[in-house]
């Protein structure tokens, strides 16, 4: 009886006849490759790499979170420029934020931008300029009282000062250490204000800072001063109940200027309002 052989080799099958009487099958299996995974997958994935590079201030400790977690710190150049690389990145999108923090220890607001890597061709993202850290010398103003907003941004950029929406404080020019400051005095709009720096430099402007709160108002430090409030309001103002009344309080304070329904507890003079009397009693026991 006729029988036939059949090799497969690779991916090609042979039939070749046979003198036996059994039908002889044959498989010769050649070097076949799995396909790989795809993007996001396991084993070796793609890679991709981000490179970011811009302008801080000389020597400041720099963060990079990727997706909310740090990824890298570094310190920048002694003219403010740094440069970062995150590399062997899976084909993916990611968020990436960098801030920086000031020699007084304060914290910038980040930079943040989203990538979305499916390439291996480098994603590169130039001209960052990390928003300049801001600062008071006072968070409580009143009419013509002199006061200082300051930090630190890029050396020679130009940082203006603003309640965002309402109205510009002016600029001035960072120095080359980084250091900026305006000199200001207490004026109109008066109230609790949200004060924001930003900077402009080489073209290319930053985003805003964080805030910072102060509370202007009218009334002049050399004006005399109204009776003073009770005595038993000393431990209403002390919100926290620390036995000190101080920043702590005054942030609390702050929180419910001019807000409808504010707690009892915090509104001393039960008014039924958070306003500039409060403020006048918090201060008049003000601790420090």
């Amino acid at each position: 009886m006729l029988g036939i052989a059949i090799t497969m080799t690779g991916a090609i099958v042979n039939a070749q006849p046979t003198d036996s009487g059994d039908v002889d099958v044959t498989a010769v299996v050649g070097d076949i490759t799995p396909p790989g995974p795809g993007p996001g997958g396991g084993g070796s994935s793609p890679q991709a790499t981000i490179v970011m590079s811009g302008w801080a201030f000389p020597g400041a400790k720099l963060t990079l979170l990727k997706d909310g977690s740090v990824a890298t710190s570094l310190i920048a150049n002694p003219d403010g420029s740094f440069q970062v690389t995150l590399n062997n990145l899976n084909y993916g999108n990611y968020q990436l934020s960098i801030f920086a923090e000031d020699p007084s220890g304060v914290i910038s607001s980040s930079h943040t931008i989203n990538v979305s890597a499916v390439s291996n061709q480098p994603y590169t993202f130039s001209n960052i300029i990390i928003p300049p850290t801001i600062s008071s010398s006072h968070f409580v103003v009143g009419l013509n009282q002199q006061y200082s907003v300051y930090g630190y941004a890029p050396p020679g950029s130009s940082v203006e000062v603003v309640i965002a929406g309402v109205k510009s404080f002016g600029a001035t020019t960072a120095n080359a250490q980084g250091y900026w400051q305006l000199n200001l005095s207490g004026e109109p709009p008066f109230g609790a204000y949200s004060l924001r720096a930003r900077a402009t430099f080489n073209g290319f402007t930053s985003l805003y800072s964080k805030p910072i709160q102060i509370l202007f108002f009218l009334v002049s430090p050399t004006q005399p001063a109204e009776p003073p409030p009770p005595p038993q309001l000393a431990s209403c103002v002390d919100y926290n109940k620390d036995r000190r009344v101080n920043l702590i309080d005054f942030s609390i304070l702050l929180f419910w200027f001019g807000k409808d329904n504010p707690p009892s507890v915090v509104d001393c003079n039960q008014d039924g309002l958070i306003n500039i009397k409060d403020f006048s009693i918090l201060m008049y026991f003000w601790t420090g």
